[in-house]
């Protein structure tokens, strides 16, 4: 679900969804109005009713799974996933050294991705994806 809200209506929003975790969570944060949560299915219509009411403009996206969860159990699945890929150079992104374009991440401030970056490209797609 897609949320679209003004500084006033966001600390609002933020309170409705923390009360609802574990089961609703920001998993995208574009920036200081646009948000996507990430909730089950069968709880979403009172969620929509709830920050609808705050003025917040929103929209249901159908997506099936857990992405950019920050359940812990998560987290350590995404490690082995991350050690497995490191392990085999056939599931591993390009090194940033031999990148065509410029790339940058998506935590929030776009920061270009370059060799001074610690972890590789296919640990930072990963966590991005998975729990970040």
């Amino acid at each position: 679900m897609g949320a679209l809200v003004d500084a006033r209506e966001a600390s609002e929003v933020r309170r409705i969804i923390d009360a609802r975790s574990p089961d609703a969570y920001i998993a995208v944060l574009y920036d200081e109005a646009r948000a996507t949560v990430t909730i089950s299915e069968s709880t979403t219509p009172l969620l929509v009713k709830q920050l609808r009411a705050t003025g917040a403009i929103v929209a249901k996206i159908d997506i099936k799974g857990h992405i950019h969860s920050p359940n812990a159990d998560r987290k350590i699945h995404t490690d082995a996933l991350v050690q497995f890929c490191s392990s085999i150079p056939n599931l591993q992104y390009a090194a940033t050294a031999n990148l065509a374009l410029s790339t940058y991440d998506n935590r929030g401030k776009g920061d270009l991705v370059s060799s001074k970056h610690q972890e590789s490209i296919t640990e930072m797609v990963l966590r991005s994806i998975l729990v970040n």
